[in-house]
């Protein structure tokens, strides 16, 4: 488990647990996206499926527990997602593609069937394991489930299989049931500091230039999935757009463009999103990617304020305040156009409206850019 990163505090939990025997029935991994949850849930299931699991005494590497490597388990678990072990069970709303059932095979993946649950965990949960050791489930996205399922889930979790361990991964506990969490042991994950993200991008051998370097930190906020993300999508670009603009707008010149080059690249991600994902919803894939995109113009916008404090001088209060001001102005004009977007506003149409809300921030002596009636109606 040593190639797990920056989560010291959830490994000594789960370690400890399997050292001193008192392993708990259910986990709750919880924490933000992309900090190695499920990848820790992989790792501990081959550390609890391994017929010859290594302790801390027999062990070269740091690391408390390990696989052995060379039993029947391990030969079957050499890639870090293998499908191809009997007594592991990884849960996911992808499973829906494989439904008997069209209607479910055909929809929209937004969520986590019953039908799948009840197929990948409820029914061979009671089955003895084939390997004759542990059954592992992991439930991937376990927020996803509807309610009808997390019911059905918890009369499994009353009354638990012997030899059975089930992890649910999610990044937002609260929308689990409380009966769920009740009975399950809760593992908390926390976000990775930049030292974390930096070596994983050495360890992945990701060429990041060093003018970028700092930016890709930043963006990260934490989280490896969301460097991944932004790696796979070209994110990047749009931070190097968004300063083009905000440099513009430093001069006094209105980025005529912006509006539409931001609806752009939110399209552009929503459609290679869907392409690459069987059954994604367009409309789940454009809310990711608006939610990408305000991201990285509030990156840029704090970036701002950190490089305004860093300047200021002691007694300088008032005038560091009218520095800080455009910026969070800039920042308030994004929480003002999310609520645009959630009152299903014509993306364009947000999007200059955005980029206008921006520029007054920015030039608040300037004549102001005039909205369209459909915005003049939501300000």
């Amino acid at each position: 488990m040593d190639q797990i990163i920056g989560q010291h505090r959830a490994l000594e939990v789960l370690q400890s647990a399997f050292v001193a025997d008192r392993l708990h029935h259910a986990y709750i991994f919880h924490g933000p996206q992309g900090i190695g949850k499920f990848t820790t849930a992989v790792s501990f299931a081959k550390v609890l499926l391994c017929h010859e699991a290594i302790t801390d005494h027999q062990a070269q590497s740091p690391a408390k527990v390990g696989a052995c490597g060379a039993c029947a388990s391990c030969r079957l678990l050499q890639g870090l997602e293998s499908s191809t072990h009997p007594d592991l069970h990884v849960v996911n709303k992808e499973l829906a593609r494989f439904s008997k059932d069209p209607a479910i095979r055909n929809r929209k993946l937004t969520s986590l069937p019953v039908d799948v649950l009840r197929t990948a965990l409820i029914d061979p949960v009671y089955r003895a394991p084939q390997l004759g050791h542990r059954k592992i489930f992991i439930v991937d996205d376990a927020d996803l489930m509807q309610p009808m399922g997390q019911n059905l889930l918890l009369k499994t979790l009353e009354e638990p299989p012997q030899g059975t361990i089930i992890f649910l991964i999610t990044s937002s506990e609260d929308r689990l049931l409380a009966t769920i969490r009740s009975r399950c042991q809760r593992v908390g994950f926390s976000p990775l500091g930049h030292e974390a993200v930096q070596k994983w991008l050495q360890l992945q051998k990701v060429k990041v230039a060093k003018e970028h370097r700092d930016w890709w930190l930043d963006f990260a906020d934490g989280s490896l999935g969301r460097v991944q993300l932004g790696l796979q999508y070209g994110i990047a670009d749009w931070g190097d757009a968004t300063r083009t603009a905000f440099d513009a707008m430093a001069r006094g010149q209105y980025p005529v463009d912006y509006g539409s080059q931001i609806a752009g690249q939110i399209d552009d991600f929503a459609k290679q999103w869907v392409d690459k994902h069987d059954n994604a919803s367009k409309d789940a894939a454009n809310r990711q990617g608006v939610g990408l995109m305000w991201s990285v113009i509030n990156l840029y916008a704090c970036r701002q304020l950190r490089n305004q404090a860093n300047q200021g001088e002691p007694g300088e209060s008032g005038a560091a305040e009218e520095k800080f001001l455009p910026w969070l102005e800039v920042i308030e004009a994004l929480h003002t156009t999310e609520q645009e977007i959630a009152s299903n506003v014509n993306m364009g149409l947000v999007a200059d409206h955005l980029v206008s809300l921006m520029y007054q921030a920015l030039n608040p002596g300037r004549n102001q850019i005039r909205l369209p009636a459909v915005l003049q109606m939501q300000s």
